[in-house]
């Protein structure tokens, strides 16, 4: 933690040394990034996701997205590096004529390596939860792991993230290896987003079939879809346009269309879903 509050305060020099102003380095104090910077920190309960070589150190941080980007071991630059903050140097940077900029400097190399070095780590964090949080007061925390540190994490670790619910009333968690194998023989999934498991099933009170599943995900910051005031119906596709950008819904989809060997979009084309308040409700049918 130590590490991350030190390159906090060595962005916040450099802030001073470029203008404030421009719109991809936001202005906070030291003591409002410091605190922020705790408070990601603590979130990892087994161990803080760390990529160490001889060319960086990065640690995995969910609040913070700047690092300091290093040309011939001065420091540079800050650059953002979503979900990651710390120092690293590059051979492939081109400073301006002051030194104090990158010029065309492409962050996403980087990014794909810091990700594959912590996915490791991440997991074994996500594994542990269980032991030490109620896992559905944890979803946005899981969430945003997906967002910064990609789909594997949650596709290979062991954590019961998604409720299934089951007649007569029975809720479980089951993890991505468990729900794939779970909906594989099912004719129809019935899905609500946003909606507690009790007012789900009051939905789904009629015609649940024996070969049906039914799946409760929780609202995610990322991709949460607008308030409709009333009942508005259609396909998914039409009323959730930016459903894939949640985390855990494009992980559930896509684990979904595999099971089923169809596309995303094919299912995402269905008709018979529900938008009220920010809530949705339907069923996914397999085709014959």
């Amino acid at each position: 933690m130590a590490f991350a509050l030190w390159v906090m305060q060595a962005l916040q020099r450099l802030r001073t040394r470029q203008e404030r102003d421009q719109a991809h380095l936001p202005w906070r104090s030291a003591e409002e990034e410091g605190e922020e910077q705790r408070d990601a920190l603590s979130q990892w309960d087994k161990e803080i996701p760390e990529w160490l070589t001889d060319k960086c150190r990065v640690v995995a941080s969910l609040r913070s997205g700047m690092s300091i980007l290093c040309l011939k071991g001065l420091a540079l630059t800050p650059v953002w590096t979503p979900g990651f903050v710390g120092i690293f140097t590059s051979d492939d940077v081109t400073p301006d004529t002051s030194r104090r900029r990158a010029l065309n400097f492409k962050v996403e190399e980087f990014l794909a390596d810091a990700r594959a070095a912590v996915q490791a780590s991440v997991i074994r964090n996500l594994n542990a939860l269980p032991s030490r949080h109620l896992v559905p007061s944890m979803i946005d925390f899981i969430s945003e792991c997906v967002e910064y540190y990609g789909d594997e994490v949650v596709l290979k670790s062991q954590l019961p993230l998604v409720s299934v619910v089951r007649p007569p009333g029975e809720t479980k968690l089951l993890s991505c290896d468990e729900l794939l194998t779970h909906v594989a023989a099912a004719e129809r999934i019935f899905f609500s987003s946003g909606s507690s498991a009790e007012d789900a099933m009051r939905d789904w009170s009629s015609g649940f079939g024996k070969s049906d599943v039914a799946i409760v995900l929780a609202g995610e910051r990322r991709g949460r879809a607008h308030y409709e005031r009333d009942e508005v119906h259609g396909s998914l596709a039409a009323l959730w346009p930016t459903v894939l950008i949640a985390p855990l819904h494009g992980v559930v989809l896509h684990l979904i269309a595999q099971a089923w060997e169809t596309t995303v979009d094919e299912l995402l084309q269905q008709d018979g879903w529900t938008h009220r308040s920010t809530n949705f409700i339907g069923a996914f049918r397999r085709a014959s």
